[in-house]
């Protein structure tokens, strides 16, 4: 069964077959496509080439369990999406409304932006490391900084495809 079929720029389309996903150049020769898959259950961020693992990295997800049903739920959304931007967000602070206040690098070097149907929703840094393998966020997944580094420059992106699954 084939289905998303999409035209990336003007030499490639992207097919989703049985499963694996495969990039055609416009010679019609396959190349190999990357994707990540979020496990909440385990948490784990991994990045995939066809069919195999190429790296793994441990994540925080979410402090509530469940599916997203509503802004401010605490839930890590599932499904397929995919990455929108990369954003430099050393600057950014964040106030977490534990009487603590704006915190500065509260998201890390990068916020990788992805399209899930909810505002604000994305793979980022943290400045609690302590927090990786736990449900702690607001929604988003976190990474180590390290971790959030090497996936940025090694793996990620626009346009790659995330499937988050319970």
């Amino acid at each position: 069964m084939m289905s998303n079929i999409r035209l990336i720029g003007k030499i490639a389309v992207l097919l989703t077959f049985c499963g694996y996903m495969i990039f055609y150049n416009s010679l019609g020769k396959s190349c190999a496509a990357q994707y990540l898959i979020i496990d909440k259950s385990e948490f784990t961020l991994q990045v995939w080439e066809q069919n195999a693992i190429l790296r793994e990295y441990p994540i925080a997800i979410g402090k509530n369990s469940g599916e997203k049903t509503c802004v401010g739920d605490m839930k890590t959304p599932t499904g397929n999406f995919s990455v929108d931007e990369i954003l430099d967000s050393r600057t950014w602070t964040h106030d977490f409304k534990d009487g603590k206040g704006e915190i500065e690098g509260a998201y890390g070097p990068y916020f990788i932006s992805l399209v899930t149907g909810w505002e604000g929703i994305g793979i980022h840094g943290t400045h609690l490391p302590e927090s990786i393998g736990t449900r702690s966020s607001e929604g988003c997944i976190r990474m180590g900084n390290d971790d959030l580094l090497e996936l940025k420059t090694e793996y990620i992106y626009v346009g790659m495809t995330v499937l988050i699954k319970e």
